[in-house]
């Protein structure tokens, strides 16, 4: 698939995520330690169900350890604060702060990864 209409996709469900997380947030009553590990793991499930269509699953051989130990950290205290704010916030000033993510993206990849715009 072209990796336009790819990115497409994930910004259109990437969005859809964010207003039906902040919409959970409001309606399911338990903790941000639960929401934070509950999504992941049914996005996980979906993934694997849908990425043999996409390419497949493949493991590297030489994997860093910190870097696996650092994305994992990464991912479940940002799940974990995501949810704890989110909870406080009103569903327009939720996804307007939470947009800032692109920004610090670009910028952590241009830092980071060396990204070259062009």
């Amino acid at each position: 698939m072209n990796w336009l209409l790819l990115t497409a996709i994930s910004v259109v469900f990437r969005a859809i995520y964010g207003v039906m997380s902040k919409v959970l947030s409001t309606k399911l009553e338990v903790t941000s330690y639960t929401k934070g590990f509950l999504l992941p793991f049914a996005g996980a499930v979906v993934a694997v169900i849908v990425s043999p269509f996409l390419g497949g699953i493949h493991f590297s051989t030489t994997l860093s350890l910190l870097t696996v130990f650092l994305v994992i950290a990464g991912q479940g205290l940002g799940n974990i604060f995501y949810f704890a704010s989110i909870k406080s916030l009103t569903n327009s000033t939720a996804q307007i702060t939470f947009s800032s993510i692109l920004i610090f993206n670009t910028t952590l990849a241009l830092v980071f990864l060396h990204l070259h715009l062009n």
